[in-house]
């Protein structure tokens, strides 16, 4: 996408005259361009690329809070994650701080719900699941279901930082569990193409289970835009 500048707008000619927007899958490629020279901006550096940026003295880089929550939707209808006991079990073992800290290097917030802090409506009260195998365990034992499950992660890739990882991060955790507990799998797809199928309801209801991954960004910093488009969907489409 080329842009040109408007001399005649009413504020006043923009500084830069001419914008080239070029989209870069890769996030590798998108920093040796940066240090290349062959770009002046990019976005979502990988975490482990920033050293290296901020010593280049060619660039650096900067980074800001998110208005964007990503979350993991357990399938509440298809087995084995429509048993409660299970889907408490995959809380319990998913180990996402752990993750925060290696995948993201700390640059990771972790909230119990999908209010994010900055909004309206936000406890600070509400903790997130520890990291407890031993419960995870006895939870999956508790659940009546025939062990091992069997356990698809859906999940994007090229969209987020590290996005890829994330969803390999949250596999080996579960798989941690033991195979007589659980088989995990990643599913990784184009982002395009995976929310083809997620905003349909008929397509996601028919083609995903076990735990499939959205993003949710508000605008009106209220509770209101978290729960009704994403927990009414969920009721409304998903439940029969």
């Amino acid at each position: 996408m080329i842009l040109e500048a408007n001399e005649e707008y009413w504020a006043g000619p923009p500084e830069f005259k001419r914008v080239v927007i070029k989209t870069v899958p890769e996030a590798s490629t998108r920093v040796s361009a940066l240090l290349a020279g062959d770009a002046d901006v990019v976005v979502a550096v990988p975490m482990d690329e920033m050293d290296a940026i901020n010593r280049s003295g060619r660039a650096r880089t900067e980074n800001v809070t998110s208005n964007r929550m990503a979350l993991w939707y357990l399938h509440p209808t298809k087995p084995p994650t429509n048993n409660k006991l299970v889907r408490q079990a995959l809380n319990y073992a998913a180990n996402i701080d752990g993750l925060l800290r290696t995948v993201y290097r700390g640059m990771g917030r972790r909230v119990a719900t999908i209010i994010a802090p900055w909004a309206f409506g936000y406890d600070p009260d509400l903790k997130p699941y520890p990291y407890d195998l031993d419960r995870a365990r006895e939870l999956l034992r508790q659940s009546g279901m025939n062990l091992p499950i069997n356990l698809t992660v859906h999940h994007i890739q090229g969209r987020y930082t590290k996005d890829k990882e994330m969803a390999e991060g949250i596999a080996a955790e579960l798989n941690k569990l033991g195979p007589q507990y659980i088989r995990v799998t990643p599913k990784i797809y184009e982002s395009g193409y995976y929310y083809s199928i997620f905003n349909d309801p008929a397509k996601r209801l028919e083609v995903f289970d076990g735990i499939m991954f959205a993003s949710w960004g508000n605008w009106m910093f209220d509770a209101d835009l978290y729960f009704f488009p994403m927990v009414y969907d969920v009721q409304v489409h998903l439940l029969p």
